[in-house]
């Protein structure tokens, strides 16, 4: 064998060579941009959950903070129809009937923030946009103590002041449970306790999971 033939031999060698170190290097570029990739999607989609989770964390306090309000105005209410006859009223209970009334229907409007009405093609084409379809019942029960609040006057007796005493606090009651459900403290308190065993394991912490909102009624 002559010398151009071993270094045409070589040649062809090294090209073969290079053409394998190059497809190999492809190879290599593909799964490391492809790992990159599945990193990437699955950093964001671990954002988007941490998101997700800090606005739901976020509108649950809004939420709570809202209920604290309403409970402790439905706890006036109670008061007020605990001591006051509607028989005798004074100049400052109609004062104390009036301020709760406004704060009730405030508070009911804020509602509306974080429980607007659903079907709004369905009831009230004629109203403005928030109050068009049908309420959901947690802003019913608030409704409804504002109509019991708002007839004090018409009151006739004590026997039916204590009445309606008794459905103003059957009333929170009901408050109370649909906030609950709202808000379903239960499912952070299981959420939390679960965490702590996983972490103890070793295991990543579960992400709270998305409910559908609570049915709405008319």
């Amino acid at each position: 064998m002559d010398q151009a033939t071993i270094i045409n031999a070589a040649a062809a060698v090294g090209q073969l060579a290079a053409a394998f170190l190059a497809l190999v290097a492809l190879i290599v570029s593909v799964r490391t941009a492809r790992a990159q990739q599945e990193l990437s999607q699955a950093l964001a989609k671990e954002q988007s959950q941490l998101l997700f989770e800090q606005v739901r964390l976020q509108r649950d306090s809004d939420i709570l903070g809202w209920t604290h309000e309403c409970l402790h105005v439905l706890a006036q209410c109670e008061a007020l129809f605990d001591t006051a006859s509607p028989t005798t009223l004074t100049s400052e209970t109609r004062d104390q009937l009036r301020t709760l009334r406004h704060r009730l229907s405030a508070l009911i409007d804020c509602g509306r923030m974080f429980f607007p009405n659903h079907a709004p093609d369905k009831k009230g084409a004629e109203n403005p946009a928030a109050y068009q379809g049908f309420r959901q019942r947690i802003l019913s029960r608030l409704v409804a103590a504002y109509n019991v609040v708002a007839k004090f006057e018409r009151l006739q007796s004590d026997e039916h002041r204590l009445e309606r005493l008794a459905r103003l606090n059957e009333l929170r009651r009901m408050f109370v449970s649909e906030a609950q459900l709202a808000i379903d403290p239960r499912r952070f308190i299981a959420l939390k306790e679960m965490n702590e065993i996983r972490l103890q394991q070793g295991i990543a912490i579960q992400k709270r999971e998305e409910r559908d909102p609570a049915e709405a009624e008319a």
